[in-house]
């Protein structure tokens, strides 16, 4: 989401949770500051849950999460559990916002399985990968 007559509106139509892109390191035409996301979140109001969605490092995670205080930051693993281990203890003592961890089909199970022992709210298996996610014109 990008603007707040289309959360209100999704709000309108009982959606329970909002995503918003932020400060993503890639170019998407969805992204936005994370200025824009504070105020896409206030319109979230208590109605809907609030998601934001980003990509970095997990001081780039904890500061989004102070800021923002998003009931939600989806994130895309990378490969290291212990980083993930570390931000869920960052993010536990300093922030209501609990964490969705994305993964790939290129995840190996043994990394899944350790995720899944984790304090996060949820595993979401991404299919899209690079190599699938341009869009066709």
């Amino acid at each position: 989401m990008k603007r707040a007559e289309d959360i209100r509106m999704c709000i309108g139509y009982g959606t329970d949770t909002i995503g918003i892109v932020v400060e993503y390191p890639e170019p998407v035409p969805w992204n936005v500051d994370a200025a824009t996301a504070k105020e896409l979140i206030a319109a979230c109001e208590t109605t809907a849950k609030s998601c934001i969605v980003t990509h970095g490092d997990i001081t780039k995670y904890v500061q989004l999460a102070y800021t923002l205080q998003p009931d939600y930051m989806q994130i895309h693993f990378g490969g290291d559990v212990e980083d993930i281990f570390q931000l869920t203890k960052q993010l536990g003592s300093c922030s209501k916002t609990r964490l969705i961890v994305t993964f790939t089909p290129t995840t190996p199970f043994e990394e899944i399985m350790e995720l899944s022992k984790l304090d996060i709210s949820a595993l979401l298996h991404d299919l899209r990968v690079p190599g699938n996610s341009a869009r066709e014109h």
